[in-house]
């Protein structure tokens, strides 16, 4: 029961923090990024278009997809340098890491973008 709700807080935190991100993210690209290259007369050759808060939580989920892989990689690969694990075990552990990505967090990743997708249209 306890390993549950730390899920559920784990996945309602993640999706605060999402959308905390965009916000914080469109603002910031507003400010620094597209005020920036408009300044600077770019934009007339393209530029950069400032991002709205629904572009911005979608990057959001890109850039936590992102780090969420190379988190889950560096942990993996602390756990197997602590335990000094036999090269059997090693290559047990590297499968296990590759399905748990493949099977958990890449749908996961593709489901929450698919599902923002809708929502901005």
């Amino acid at each position: 029961m306890i390993t549950f709700l730390k899920l559920m807080f784990t996945v309602a935190f993640g999706i605060l923090q999402t959308l905390m991100g965009g916000l914080v993210l469109s603002k910031l690209w507003g400010w620094f990024i597209s005020s920036r290259f408009d300044e600077y007369g770019v934009s007339k050759f393209g530029g950069v278009r400032p991002l709205s808060y629904l572009d911005c939580v979608g990057l959001m989920i890109v850039i936590n997809f992102c780090i969420l892989s190379t988190t889950i990689t560096s942990s993996m690969n602390r756990i197997m340098d602590k335990e000094k694990l036999k090269e059997e075990d090693t290559l047990t552990n590297a499968i296990a890491k590759s399905l748990a990505m493949i099977v958990i967090v890449y749908p996961l990743a593709l489901l929450s973008g698919y599902i923002w997708h809708l929502v901005i249209g």
